[in-house]
C-alpha cells in the first residue's frame, strides 16, 4: 500500500510542478509584453522571479524525494522498511509550493490591478478628450 500511495503522490506532485511551470511561462510572455518602464510591471517581474525561484527549490526537493524513494524501494525487501527521511524532502517541496502559490496569488492580484489602472486612465483620457 505504501508503494502505491507513494506512486500516486509522486504523480500528483509531478503534475502540479508541470502545470505551475506552464503558468510561469505564460506569465513571462504576458508580463514581458507590457510596458517595462511601468512601476507595477517591474514589481510583477520581481514577483515572477521569486515565483520561479520557489518553483526551482520545490522541484529540486521533489526530485531528491523521488530519487531517494526509488532507490529505497529497489533496495528494501518490504515497503515498511522504506526510509522515512525522504518525507522531509517532500515536506520541503510542499512548503515551497505553498510559498510559490502565495506569490502567484499576489502577482495575479497586481496584474489585475495594473489593467484596472490602465482602464481607468483610458476612460479619464477619453472623458477629457470628449469634454
Amino acid at each position: 500500500i505504501r508503494v502505491i500511495t507513494n506512486k500516486i503522490l509522486n504523480s500528483r506532485f509531478g503534475m502540479v510542478f508541470e502545470k505551475l511551470w506552464k503558468v510561469s511561462e505564460k506569465l513571462h510572455d504576458k508580463i514581458d509584453a507590457l510596458n517595462q518602464g511601468d512601476k507595477l510591471v517591474q514589481e510583477m517581474q520581481n514577483m515572477l522571479k521569486k515565483f520561479d525561484e520557489k518553483l526551482k527549490l520545490g522541484q529540486a526537493e521533489y526530485d531528491k524525494y523521488k530519487e531517494g524513494l526509488a532507490i529505497d524501494i529497489k533496495n528494501k525487501s518490504s515497503a515498511s522498511e522504506i526510509n522515512k527521511d525522504y518525507k522531509d524532502h517532500l515536506d520541503k517541496a510542499h512548503e515551497y509550493l505553498r510559498e510559490a502559490y502565495g506569490i502567484l496569488k499576489d502577482l495575479l492580484k497586481l496584474y489585475r490591478e495594473y489593467f484596472q489602472e490602465k482602464t481607468r486612465s483610458f476612460h479619464l483620457e477619453l472623458t477629457i478628450a470628449t469634454a
